[in-house]
């Protein structure tokens, strides 16, 4: 399995196995994914023993095209144990600067490797390099990194990040079997520098000056798009979707992270239902959220769900479908692809037994709730380590923030 993509900003590429992509020239480099990184192999030591893990990575221009229309795309995964020191190398061989935020960690002692550019540092120059090293104190789950600088999240400088430890409640081999992300994505054709140099314009992004809505969606990096609709074969070509292969009668951990710049996200598997275990970092139990036919969430969020394979034989292959909530966009383009495709393959425990033709499974019948743009009810988990509210109040503060673009009697930006 592979992903790809073009563009002006950043792929990225790492030179330890995930991606391979060597940037001899930014016209010709290419991003591949190895299948294996977003699958969490059993053999993966959790321990209390903590250890410094060690990661080269190189930021680029690279050309790829995950839902067959030509951009560019990353994502190494990141796994370590609560506890170990994580250190991250980044070359930054792109035209601009950059920077790496690692999403949902604390970064106790050590905010100046947060990552936010213009807050805890300035970015990483263009042919300069950065290492960033913190080490990982009291956090177990799902996280992810991703650009922080200007709007790269957009371009795809994005990946998972899994803390292991022998405290998390949630274990293998106990409350699910094997362990599989899901990253989902929304998708522009256009790259972020492009879109933003639009929409500061008077004439805005495609005659409007509203957030821009996405093409199409992704999931590991692969989506479908109809090329009949863009009608150019040199740069648009048919995706196939991505494949995730299950035993009959296991419990699957499903690590579901929403990276989009913009969409809210509506995740279901035909015929499975979705047992909600994990938001965010925290492991939580549902009645309510035991058998949802969709889970829905928002950008920078991480669900857990695990998913009974029970329900299929040998042979049998189901569609997993990420959707996107078009009540939260406010315009749609012509060629809106709104849902995309992953298969679902039963297979026996060596592998064998997989169909090779699409599924014929339907969609949940019930209709999906699209006049609200909100995500899964929150109240309604429990956690299974519950941690209680502070009892002593030290001070209280309230704060207010704002926002504006001014425009001048022209139109354009008014940047006095």
């Amino acid at each position: 399995m592979h992903f790809l993509r073009s563009a002006a900003l950043g792929a990225l590429a790492s030179f330890f196995g995930f991606v391979a992509a060597q940037t001899t020239t930014a016209a010709t480099a290419t991003v591949t994914q190895a299948v294996s990184q977003l699958t969490l192999s059993s053999d993966f030591e959790i321990t209390n023993v903590p250890v410094t893990r060690t990661y080269d990575w190189t930021v680029a221009t690279a050309t790829g095209s995950p839902d067959g229309y030509y951009r560019q795309y990353p994502g190494p995964t990141i796994e370590a144990n609560d506890g170990d020191t994580i250190i991250v190398n980044v070359q930054n061989d792109m035209s601009v600067g950059t920077t790496i935020h690692w999403h949902g960690l604390f970064q106790n002692s050590t905010p100046w490797m947060d990552g936010p550019a213009g807050i805890t540092q300035c970015p990483i120059p263009a042919g300069s390099s950065f290492t960033y090293q913190f080490t990982v104190s009291g956090q177990y789950g799902t996280y992810w990194w991703h650009a922080h600088a200007s709007t790269q999240l957009a371009d795809g400088i994005h990946g998972p990040l899994i803390i292991h430890s022998p405290d998390d409640p949630l274990k293998r081999g106990v409350d699910y079997d094997e362990d599989q992300i899901l990253v989902v994505a929304d998708w522009y054709h256009d790259t972020s520098a492009v879109i933003t140099s639009a929409l500061l314009s008077s004439a805005g992004y495609h005659g409007s000056i509203a957030a821009p809505s996405p093409n199409s969606a992704l999931i590991n990096g692969q989506g479908i798009w109809d090329c009949d609709t863009y009608g150019n074969s040199s740069t648009c070509f048919t995706q196939t979707p991505f494949e995730i292969q299950v035993v009959p009668n296991k419990k699957y951990r499903f690590r579901l992270i929403n990276t989009a710049a913009h969409a809210m996200f509506w995740v279901s598997l035909d015929g499975h239902t979705l047992n909600v275990t994990e938001a965010d970092d925290t492991g939580v139990y549902s009645e309510a959220n035991s058998a949802l036919h969709r889970l829905k969430f928002h950008n920078g969020q991480r669900y857990s769900v695990i998913v009974d394979t029970s329900v299929g034989s040998v042979g049998d292959a189901y569609w997993l479908r990420a959707q996107m909530n078009t009540a939260c966009l406010t315009t749609l383009p012509d060629d809106f692809a709104n849902t995309t495709y992953a298969i679902v393959r039963y297979v026996e425990e060596d592998g064998t037994g997989a169909s090779t033709t699409d599924p014929t499974t339907s969609d949940w019948t019930d209709v999906v709730s699209g006049a609200e743009c909100t995500d899964l009810d929150t109240s309604s988990l429990t956690p299974i380590v519950a941690k209680d509210a502070p009892t002593t109040v030290v001070k209280r503060g309230m704060f207010q923030t704002g926002f504006a673009v001014s425009l001048d009697s022209s139109g354009n930006l008014d940047t006095g």
